[in-house]
């Protein structure tokens, strides 16, 4: 099994509906098995603050998962980290610049 660690913004186009934490806790019930899940208040995307749900589970195999959830979440990216080593994954619509994983602004 692998541990994934997920950070996923919870700001759309710059706000954060009011069923954006609700919708994104569903999405990944409906997905993944949770092993932990908080929202923290200090998240950073593209210079700006904005609350980030943090979760943690385990998967087999993760294929498209990772780009699938970015784009089924309307996010841009989503970092995360695989057994411990970081990554970006991006939603297949994105057009924007494409970035490395950074550990400064990575929540654990």
């Amino acid at each position: 099994m692998k541990k994934v660690v997920v950070n996923i913004g919870l700001k759309i186009k710059d706000s954060e509906g009011k069923t954006q934490l609700s919708r994104t806790l569903t999405y990944l019930l409906e997905n993944v098995v949770l092993t932990n899940v908080r929202v923290e208040e200090e998240g950073i995307y593209k210079g700006n603050s904005e609350r980030t749900l943090v979760a943690y589970f385990e998967v087999d195999s993760l294929g498209l998962l990772l780009n699938t959830l970015a784009w089924q979440l309307s996010q841009d990216a989503i970092a995360y980290k695989i057994d411990g080593i970081g990554g970006v994954a991006f939603n297949p619509w994105y057009k924007g610049e494409k970035f490395l994983f950074d550990q400064q602004f990575f929540i654990d």
